[in-house]
């Protein structure tokens, strides 16, 4: 066991002052105003400890692409996220081809790391977006919204495809969006 001290902690609830997080096994236990004279206790001045954040769109950093690196440049980006505070996070494509985002899926789905952020489901930014206001998507792989495709591409990722970015004034999407739910 041993213990993380500092000014201030961050829960989801509350905001303590002065305060020790007792961890054991790697798991936080509880939180205290003092500790045993037998633990270690790791003290953090002028700092925050907070829980770690949970980033739900990002394509990538430290010069990795997630839609096209290779999966060992992916595990080194994973591995790295933490030291931004991010503990755990939702890949993000680009609008592309149906083999492209089949492949990152499966890509994605494989890559496992002991240490570093936890990926907990895919992003699909598109491809059923507003031709007129892709921004920098490719216009050339948008395309009319399909349930099939929309599973099939789940699929390729453990079926959890967390978020969906779609058009919703294109080709009946509120009904699209209805029937994904």
């Amino acid at each position: 066991m041993f213990a993380l001290r500092s000014d201030t902690i961050f829960t989801p609830t509350k905001i303590y002052k002065d305060t020790h997080i007792m961890v054991d096994k790697g798991k936080i236990v509880k939180l205290a105003k003092t500790v045993p004279k037998n633990v270690k206790v790791y003290s953090y001045e002028n700092c925050i400890i907070s829980p770690g954040f949970v980033d739900i769109h990002v394509h990538g950093g430290f010069g990795v692409d997630l839609m096209f690196s290779a999966a060992s440049d992916i595990k080194k980006f994973i591995e790295k996220l933490p030291e931004t505070g991010v503990t755990s996070f939702i890949p993000s494509t680009v609008t592309d081809s149906f083999e492209n985002l089949k492949k990152v899926s499966e890509k994605l789905s494989t890559i496992r790391c002991e240490k570093g952020s936890e990926i907990v489901g895919i992003h699909f930014e598109g491809p059923y977006l507003n031709p007129e206001m892709a921004g920098a998507q490719s216009k050339e792989h948008i395309r009319f919204p399909s349930i099939e495709e929309v599973k099939l591409l789940s699929s390729f990722f453990n079926n959890v495809a967390r978020r969906l970015t779609l058009a919703p004034e294109v080709d009946d999407g509120i009904n699209f969006i209805k029937k994904l739910n």
